[in-house]
């Protein structure tokens, strides 16, 4: 395999182009078996091939981090609707803020927020 094409599939990678798992499965025989070819003379093709293998196995990385960052938020919300606040969490998600939380203070000017009655320098 010669290294421009191995580096436009690296793209593929990159930028998540659909391919079936099947083709997947293929390229990336493919791209092992120049990766390690004793034989291979083509040392720029060995070394595309093996940056298009990190590639696609960063991008399995990124997918399963998102994969457990949706479970856990579920698993949280289930949690929350347990315990009767899910609502409230929520809310506080989409507006970014809690009424009922108690005074923040500001840590770039020193003022306070996020209660109604919260008013002023802090001390």
């Amino acid at each position: 395999m010669k290294s421009n094409d191995i580096n436009m599939i690296a793209s593929a990678f990159k930028q998540r182009w659909p391919m079936s798992p099947e083709y997947r499965e293929a390229i990336v025989k493919s791209l092992m078996a120049t990766a390690i070819d004793p034989n291979g003379t083509d040392k720029r093709a060995k070394i595309a091939a093996a940056k298009a293998l990190m590639e696609a196995e960063k991008q399995n990385q990124v997918d399963e981090n998102v994969d457990q960052l949706q479970h856990d938020r579920n698993r949280f919300l289930e949690i929350a609707q347990r315990l009767g606040i899910r609502d409230r969490l929520v809310g506080i998600a989409d507006s970014g803020t809690d009424q009922d939380s108690p005074i923040v203070i500001d840590s770039t000017n020193g003022t306070r927020r996020g209660h109604p009655t919260a008013k002023g320098k802090a001390k």
